[in-house]
């Protein structure tokens, strides 16, 4: 069965704590505080092959005696073996043929530390025993049901690069016509290519994306800004009918909308409504001033 992380919580957002207030005690989840991690209630899920053989090779990984060592001199003598006796030599091969970068291995053989999960998936596609390769020698394992196959053992966060010009062309038409077109910078790092690559090689295209997300952008805003004009306004009238000052703070409270720096839209909206409000407030604090003013004088004694 699949091991949880003790991160994972089922609990409604709703019901976890707050960030200073979540426990660090073993058994409890940190983000609720339920005892036994009770707010999981979805059954645990059944391993794979490939996770049972992982989590074998790793456990017999730990299970060695403490005064082992394992030199890197010794890895390298054991992948090359593994790369003369599996691949015919070739570290390429070796690299495409588990799933892993095509200089992986290359990197390996020539002196660079493999991380485990990556080593892993190279013993698992040749069969091959991680505790001897660490020690510098290749031996097949027992049992090779999963020999040949390919598997991550740790899943990318990101996708191949699209090198070719014509996909790369294609999804920058296709970026530029969308609903939601992304930034040169957004679309570079969807593709996996360095973001200079798009301007040097696809001016025009280049040009028409960033004039649609120009224009989505623009939209966007203007969007946002008459939404928080509704929401001050409204704020505002309602402050004025209870015979309230009408001043940012409370416009913002009212409303729930807080204008912060970042939030130009919402800057630019209050402005707008303090500036149609402000001027009838003083208006009216100056005809009152003005009344006042009058019942004074005509209180004064008239020294006549």
């Amino acid at each position: 069965m699949k091991l949880r992380s003790s991160d994972h919580c089922g609990a409604a957002a709703s019901d976890k704590l707050p960030v200073h207030k979540r426990p660090a005690i073993g058994g409890v989840c940190a983000q609720c505080g339920s005892l036994g991690f009770k707010c999981i209630t979805a059954p645990a899920e059944a391993a794979s092959p490939q996770e049972v053989w992982v989590a074998t090779q790793a456990a017999r990984l730990l299970a060695t005696p403490v005064d082992s060592t394992f030199e890197l001199a010794d890895l390298q003598s054991g992948l090359k073996e593994l790369v003369d006796r599996t691949y015919d030599g070739s570290v390429v091969a070796a690299s495409l043929s588990s799933g892993l970068a095509r200089a992986s291995v290359h990197s390996w053989v020539a002196g660079a530390r493999p991380g485990l999960p990556w080593l892993l998936q190279l013993c698992m596609h040749a069969g091959a025993d991680p505790v001897a390769l660490l020690g510098g020698s290749f031996v097949a394992l027992p049992d090779q049901a999963l020999s040949g196959r390919q598997y991550e053992v740790l899943p990318r966060d990101y996708k191949f690069a699209a090198t070719d010009d014509a996909t790369i062309r294609q999804r920058l038409t296709e970026a530029s016509q969308a609903a939601e077109p992304p930034s040169i910078r957004e679309f570079a790092r969807e593709c996996g290519i360095h973001v200079d690559t798009p301007r040097q090689r696809f001016p025009a295209e280049v040009t028409l994306l960033a004039a649609a997300r120009k224009s989505y952008v623009e939209r966007l805003n203007e969007e946002r800004y008459q939404a928080a004009v509704q929401a001050y306004r409204a704020a505002a009238k309602a402050l004025a009918a209870e015979g309230m000052t009408i001043h940012i703070k409370r416009v913002q409270e009212r409303s729930g909308l807080v204008a912060f720096s970042q939030h130009r839209s919402r800057v630019r909206a209050l402005r707008t409504v303090m500036a149609e409000f402000r001027p009838k407030e003083e208006e009216e604090a100056g005809q009152g001033a003005t009344r006042r003013k009058g019942s004074v004088s005509a209180l004064a004694p008239n020294p006549c």
